[in-house]
């Protein structure tokens, strides 16, 4: 009778390498779906963390990296300040709005006039936060340089945006957190608003 085993055992090893070979394949697979659904919430995280039509970091990205930034400034014992720029339509543009156009040229400008290590972000649809280490800028000197930096930018006969800005500081013995800064930013941007409003009228 013929010897069936060297049969049997090449059979086997058949078996035992498709076996492989399938549970090679299946790893791969597994490990593609793996890293394309990293690659999916690594995008997902970016466009949370920035603003689509400005390239600054949106209201998420804004306070992490001021929530960062408020926190080296007190571990270094500087003073961290904040402002907020509200973009008022041209006058000639009666009631209608701003528009991503109106945002993106203060942001190009934001980016040329504050420093790289600042915080730029856009907070909602007409308001742009900055937060850096250090006394900062007054609202008049930062409405000033951006308003210069946009008439560099843009065409001659362009309508600029109009802006107002509140600012805010913390100094080393401040007590307060990102949040306050904010807070201060904001209420310094209300009485501005207000005054500006005043004027206008």
């Amino acid at each position: 009778m013929r010897d069936s085993r060297p049969l049997l055992a090449l059979a086997g090893g058949t078996l035992a390498l498709a076996a492989a070979s399938g549970w090679a394949m299946a790893f791969a697979e597994r490990r593609a779906r793996r890293q394309a659904l990293a690659d999916v919430e690594a995008r997902m995280e970016r466009f949370a963390m920035f603003d689509e039509a400005t390239g600054l970091l949106s209201r998420e990205g804004q306070l992490l990296v001021g929530q960062r930034i408020v926190h080296i400034a007190r571990r270094d014992s500087d003073a961290v300040s904040a402002c907020l720029i509200r973009v008022l339509p041209p006058p000639t543009r009666g009631l209608a709005g701003i528009d991503d156009d109106d945002m993106i040229s203060v942001a190009e400008a934001s980016e040329v006039v504050f420093r790289s290590g600042d915080a730029v972000g856009r907070l909602d649809e007409d308001t742009l936060m900055v937060v850096g280490k250090g006394p900062g800028f007054t609202p008049s000197t930062v409405e000033a340089r951006l308003v210069a930096q946009m008439a560099t930018m843009a065409p001659a006969d362009a309508e600029l945006p109009s802006l107002v800005v509140g600012v805010a500081v913390l100094q080393p013995w401040d007590e307060g957190d990102f949040a306050e800064l904010q807070h201060r930013a904001y209420e310094d941007l209300g009485v501005r608003l207000q005054v500006s409003a005043g004027l206008a009228g």
